[in-house]
């Protein structure tokens, strides 16, 4: 069974990685053509059936264009189909993380909270997806719903820094700051 289909909200997040595919206004710069052809190649070689093959393609651009969503989500799908699950898992993760950021960067946060709340609907309990989606909603200017979805990801994850620092930077946009002091005293106490 496919991980896309196995995490829904994925697969529909790697829905608006695949609208990024499309040709940007812009010619791509001497420094995305090498990344954006190896990438192709490593989608033709996977899907030819020569994912071991493919992987390095995709593979070296992991540290230098990582911030991609394409890179992560073609290591995702090469991934997929060697039948490493859980890296498969993570770099759809990543690369929805890289998509909302990369939407929010050029203001299309709009979009970006599309994808987030098909993501959310499909699996609520996913902290991550929660500090996504707040980061999307504060920068709509939506403060409360931005502090609830932070406030749940500190409630699924606790203990954990990431959604400690999502809470306290949202309580801080909003204005609410000794309360945003507070959350980071305790984060940093444990």
């Amino acid at each position: 069974s496919s991980v896309l289909s196995a995490h829904p909200a994925i697969a529909r997040a790697a829905e608006g990685i695949d609208a990024l595919r499309k040709p940007p206004p812009i010619p791509p710069s001497a420094k995305t053509k090498p990344l954006l052809q190896d990438l192709s190649v490593a989608l033709r070689l996977m899907q030819a059936g020569q994912a071991r093959e493919a992987l390095p393609k995709a593979a070296r651009h992991a540290g230098a264009h990582g911030h991609h969503p394409l890179v992560p989500y073609t290591l995702g799908m090469i991934l997929q189909r060697l039948g490493e699950h859980r890296a498969a898992i993570e770099a759809f993760r990543q690369a929805l993380a890289e998509l909302v950021w990369l939407l929010g960067a050029v203001r299309r946060t709009k979009e970006a909270l599309t994808a987030l709340e098909v993501a959310v609907t499909s699996a609520p309990d996913d902290p991550d997806i929660r500090i996504h989606r707040g980061a999307a909603l504060s920068l709509r200017g939506a403060h409360a719903k931005a502090i609830a979805d932070h406030r749940r990801a500190v409630a699924l994850a606790p203990g954990a820094a990431a959604p400690a620092l999502a809470l306290a930077t949202s309580l801080r946009i909003a204005r609410q700051h000794d309360e945003s002091e507070r959350i980071l005293r305790d984060a940093i106490a444990t």
